[in-house]
This record gives C-alpha cells, structure tokens and sequence, in this order.
C-alpha cells in the first residue's frame, strides 16, 4: 500500500508553501523520521519526516509552490510495481477528503467573485482620500526602506523577499534569489530568475554586498562550513531589523548553483 505524503499546512493563513529542495529520490530506501524534503513558507523553513519504512516510489512535485493541506507531493511504501509499469498519482489511493475540498474551492470562488463586486461599488471619492503612501508601513516596504537607508543596492535574500525587494524599490536594492541550506550554505537558485543576474561580469561593481536572511534561516546557514568561512572572509558589517538579519559583505559572493535553471 502506497502512503501519500500532502504539503503540510503550517497555520491557518499559510495557504501555500514552496519545496526548496528534496532529500530523497524515486527509488530510495526510506527509514521512519528521514527527510523527504524541505519547504519553507514566507518566514520559515522546515524539514518534513517520513512517517513510514519502505521505498521512494514516486514523485509529484517539483522544486515549486504547493498548496498547503491539499498538493500531493510523493508515494512511498512497499508497493511491488513491474519494470515496464508507470507508477503515476493516479496509481495511489485518493483521499476520503477530496470531494469536500472540491466543494470548499467552489465555494471559495464564489465567495471571491461576490467580494469583487463589492470591492467595485467602492467609489472613486472614498479611493481619493486614501493618503499618497497607503499601505506603505507593511513589512516588505519598511525593509525596502531599511536597505536604501543603509546604501545597500546589490545582494541575496530567498524566494519570498527578493523579487518583492527589488520590485518595490524600483530596482534601487537588487535582490537575487537564493536558497539557503544547512550543508551547502547560501547557494544561487534560478526560479523565476535569469542566470545572468549572479554573473558579476555582466553587472555593475559594488562596495558592498548583502545577504537577507530570517531568524530561521540564518539558523539553517550556520550549520555550514561555506557560511563560516564567508563570514569570517569578508563580512563588514552586520545589521539587524525587526527580525531579520543582514550581512554586508566587501566583495561579491561566489555562490554553488543548485544546478537548475529556469
């Protein structure tokens, strides 16, 4: 019987979270409490464990954004499976709860479609007397500002900041995605990015040179060689805001890719 592993849902606002990477491989031997893989939401990171003993027999998912509490990732058990069989998602037991969720999407939509008509009858006066920096005191904009008044235009933050960063500064604070790991450390990650932003030949020079990290994920990175020989290599200056961590650099980073471009 094949045991279907679904993307945990970490809180009841956390609607989706996205596998950073992934411990395991079809046809691996999977112990009880191994690392399937890893995932992370927009301020942590997580490890998820297996929960049976038997063998990596398929999986569902990329290196992607999953839906918490409902994506199917992978099967794993102890499944005999022929050599010329295609073990896919439709080989593995549905959930009892499918057809609910299938009338909460429904539901969900139409309850999205009534707010949008509401949020239409919403009058052009009403929207005139918004202030000309509403919603700017959210997390994202005040750590855009907190990088510019501190001078730094140039460095690397995970999935969930660095476009937001660079988009909201106008591309003042450019900000490349990475991925940070406990063995690898900070390593360059090419989702929805182009490889020609970590090539420092095909940018402009900077003084300085900045990671953006999480409590947790500055926890994770610690646990490498290659974030303990950087910080005590290059490391300049080190500040702090409201949670999050940044490390100023003097140089750029030669960073390990994760090997896949997007």
């Amino acid at each position: 019987m094949a045991h279907v592993v679904i993307m945990p849902r970490q809180g009841q606002s956390v609607e989706s979270c996205i596998i950073t990477e992934w411990k395991k491989k079809v046809g691996d031997k999977v112990a009880v409490k191994d690392v399937l893989f890893s995932y992370e939401t927009d301020k942590s990171s997580f490890d998820e464990l297996s929960e049976v003993e038997g063998t990596l027999l398929a999986v569902f998912a990329a290196r992607e954004l999953a839906h918490a509490g409902r994506a199917r990732l992978l099967a794993a058990g102890e499944v005999e499976a022929n050599e010329n069989d295609d073990l896919t998602e439709e080989h593995c037991p549905a959930q009892p709860n499918d057809l609910a969720l299938g009338r909460v999407e429904l539901r969900s939509g139409l309850a999205f479609a009534v707010l949008l008509c509401l949020a239409a009858l919403v009058s052009f006066g009403e929207i005139a007397k918004m202030p000309a920096d509403y919603g700017r005191t959210n997390e994202l904009h005040e750590l855009t500002a907190f990088l510019e008044d501190n001078g730094l235009e140039y460095g690397y933050a995970t999935f969930w900041r660095s476009n937001s960063i660079t988009l909201l500064s106008d591309s003042r604070v450019k900000v490349r995605e990475v991925l940070a790991s406990s063995t690898s450390g900070i390593v360059t990650d090419y989702y929805q990015s182009s490889t020609r932003w970590y090539d420092e030949t095909a940018h402009e020079k900077y003084d300085r040179y900045f990671v953006l990290l999480s409590g947790n994920e500055l926890t994770t990175v610690s646990r490498s060689a290659m974030w303990n020989e950087l910080t005590s290599d290059c490391l300049i200056e080190e500040l702090e805001y409201d949670g999050y961590y940044v490390f100023v650099f003097s140089r750029d980073l030669d960073l390990n890719s994760t090997g896949i471009p997007f």
